[in-house]
């Protein structure tokens, strides 16, 4: 038998209930009303006690919401969900290739969950997202599946909050371990110096600013001179990946690098107009350009060159990792500044911190310390 119960601190009551193996749960109803809150509890205990089907469950859940509220529950099915979730995130300040990642995922998911995909979502359960889970980890990596898992579980959290769902099915999904994940390691000098001397003046520019400013391709593809201030001393940007507000200091190799650019370039707005206009062309996707340094990196012998011969494994077999790419480079950076003895703060606030995990960890370390650690890597 569900019951209530309130807590100190908050001004709502808590349901007490049992789900399908007799194990206690503890939830909020939202609700300051006990008469409501016993209500909602006896519907979460029939919902986790598995006593109705996905369908009656919904049911059930969008009675109680009509009862409590005096307003219908939202309905849509997975596939109009999903649809709607793209329209909603395409509107956010979100990159293009976060964009494209996210409907590559959904693609995925509507594929594997087949007709179900036109049920209402509320009828999805945990075995859905396990099952699509696992079909990924047949034919991918571990770190693109569970990459293309927490996109998912993004999207079932929304439908939660806004009311689509009870209980969100993929929350207790787990992502996958293993030694599935991508390989990466860094560029030695050396290396460097190989692609240096086959790439033309404006992948040499690219290469070598991604070294200096430890950023990424499609930031260093659509850098513009009103990015760099070269009076002031700093390159001001904004990450297109996380949305990071980024200022390198330009001093050493970097503004010998830049003045050197600024000198061949006229009156281009952009630092490298040939890669500026191959990300236009892509909507904001570097996937073309990735593919042309992956071709540098194989005429310089640091990576074996693609082949479309079979190798009779099939198209679901899990692709060979590389270890070597441009975003190689920003492992570069890493690894020469904690070589030069630059601090872990330092460094991680020359490149962008990666998370808000990783923004709490490290604090602003300053200009100058940062201008110093630049000083510190090599002139390629």
């Amino acid at each position: 038998m569900p019951s209530v119960f309130r807590k100190p601190k908050s001004p709502y009551w808590f349901a007490s209930f049992k789900d399908y193996q007799g194990v206690w749960r503890n939830k909020s109803t939202r609700t300051t009303s006990k008469t409501q809150a016993r209500k909602i509890a006896e519907t979460f205990e029939r919902v986790a006690a598995r006593k109705l089907n996905a369908q009656k469950a919904a049911e059930a859940v969008r009675e109680l919401f009509l009862e409590l509220s005096g307003e219908e529950a939202p309905r849509a099915n997975t596939r109009d969900f999903c649809a709607q979730w793209l329209r909603n995130k395409s509107k956010e300040k979100l990159s293009p290739a976060t964009l494209v990642a996210y409907r590559n995922t959904v693609e995925q998911f509507l594929t594997t969950l087949r007709e179900r995909a036109d049920d209402d979502i509320s009828h999805l359960g945990k075995s859905d997202i396990v099952a699509f889970r696992n079909t990924l980890a047949d034919r991918v990596s571990s770190e693109t599946t569970n990459k293309h898992l927490k996109i998912v579980k993004m999207l079932l959290a929304s439908a939660k909050r806004d009311g689509f769902l009870l209980e969100d099915p993929s929350r207790s999904v787990k992502t996958l371990g293993g030694t599935g994940a991508r390989l990466r390691r860094a560029f030695t000098v050396a290396e460097i110096s190989q692609l240096l001397a086959l790439a033309d003046t404006e992948w040499q520019s690219l290469i070598k600013l991604a070294v200096y400013t430890g950023q990424r391709l499609g930031d260093m593809a659509s850098l513009t001179w009103e990015d760099v201030n070269l009076d002031e001393g700093s390159i001001r940007l904004r990450t297109r990946k996380t949305g990071l507000k980024i200022e390198v200091p330009i001093v050493g190799p970097l503004r010998e690098h830049l003045l050197l650019v600024r000198d061949a370039n006229g009156a281009d707005r952009f630092l490298h107009p040939r890669a500026a206009l191959i990300m236009r062309q892509q909507k904001g996707r570097t996937n073309t350009l990735s593919n042309h340094f992956i071709e540098l990196l194989v005429s310089a012998g640091l990576r074996d060159a693609r082949t479309h011969r079979s190798t009779g494994k099939g198209r679901s077999a899990q692709r060979l990792s590389q270890q070597l790419s441009f975003h190689s480079l920003r492992h570069t950076t890493v690894s020469m500044l904690k070589h030069a003895g630059v601090p872990d703060a330092v460094v991680m606030e020359l490149v962008g911190h990666e998370s808000s995990a990783m923004s709490a960890r490290y604090t602003h370390t300053g200009s100058e310390q940062l201008a110093q650690a630049i000083r510190k890597l090599p002139v390629l």
